[in-house]
């Protein structure tokens, strides 16, 4: 309960999560602003939540698996989407938004952050 000034070995753990999750995805939360939307849902029901920083919008995505779409996103001619260390995802643009094949690394617990840009916001 930290009376000897120690933290919890469950916050410990927690802690440790969070740094480890923090330092890759820094760029998607640091010099960021909320977007036009700041988060509603996936099409597939899963929590979303975007920053933005220049014309790039990061979103995060909860509990994501095999593909998010994007429901307050419209591709643009120049769009693309990628993950936060730069590598290209798949993806499409429909009429519910964009759609983002996940790569098999995405498929955790923890949120999923995918970078796109340019792409207009849906209205």
């Amino acid at each position: 309960r930290g009376v000897d000034a120690q933290i919890p070995e469950e916050q410990l753990t927690r802690l440790t999560w969070l740094s480890e999750w923090v330092v890759p995805h820094r760029g998607a939360l640091t010099g960021t602003r909320p977007w036009v939307t700041p988060g509603t849902t996936t099409v597939e029901g899963h929590p979303l939540r975007y920053t933005a920083h220049d014309n790039t919008v990061f979103a995060f995505v909860q509990g994501a698996r095999d593909q998010i779409t994007l429901p307050d996103m419209r591709a643009t001619t120049t769009t693309a989407v990628t993950t936060m260390q730069g590598a290209p995802l798949p993806w499409r643009d429909s009429p519910e938004g964009i759609v983002v094949d996940l790569p098999e690394s995405a498929r955790r617990p923890e949120p999923t952050v995918v970078a796109t840009s340019p792409v207009d916001a849906r209205y």
